[in-house]
Order: C-alpha cells, then sequence, then structure tokens
C-alpha cells in the first residue's frame, strides 16, 4: 500500500470504530472509551461514576458482543476502504 492509501485506511478504521462505539449505550460507551482510550482503570472509572468497579467492568465487558456484531456486519463493505 501507497502511504496515502495506508493513512486513507486508517481514517476508514478510525470512523468505523467510532460509529460503532456511537451504537452502545452511554454508560457503557464511556466505560469503554475511558479504559481503553484514557489508560483508566475499572477502579478510577467506579470511582468517577461513584459506582461499583463490577459495574464499570460488565459495562465494559459486555461491550464487546454489540461492537465485534456491528463490525463483522460492515467488514464485507470494503468500497469505503
Amino acid at each position: 500500500l501507497h502511504l496515502c492509501d495506508r493513512r486513507q485506511r486508517q481514517m476508514c478504521i478510525r470512523d468505523r470504530l467510532a460509529e460503532a462505539l456511537r451504537t452502545l449505550p452511554e454508560v457503557k460507551r464511556n466505560a469503554v472509551i475511558l479504559y481503553y482510550f484514557h489508560d483508566m482503570s475499572d477502579a478510577d472509572i467506579a470511582k468517577l461514576y461513584n459506582i461499583p468497579r463490577s459495574t464499570v467492568q460488565h459495562r465494559r465487558t459486555s461491550s464487546f458482543s454489540s461492537l465485534k456484531k456491528f463490525l463483522e456486519e460492515r467488514a464485507d463493505d470494503e468500497t469505503e476502504w
């Protein structure tokens, strides 16, 4: 791939991931974003929202199947890549 093609593909992947994250309920989306993109621990997120750590962990891990399904359903659509 040329550098431009690689950048374009990375932008498409980023956009697809952002689109997938927007499909999650806000509380789950926040847990995923804070944990994976802001390097916060489950305990730190729990303190921030004043909720049990197990709730944060559940919100984050239960999002995987929804995100996976969303991304898999769009994996064959390579016209945008």
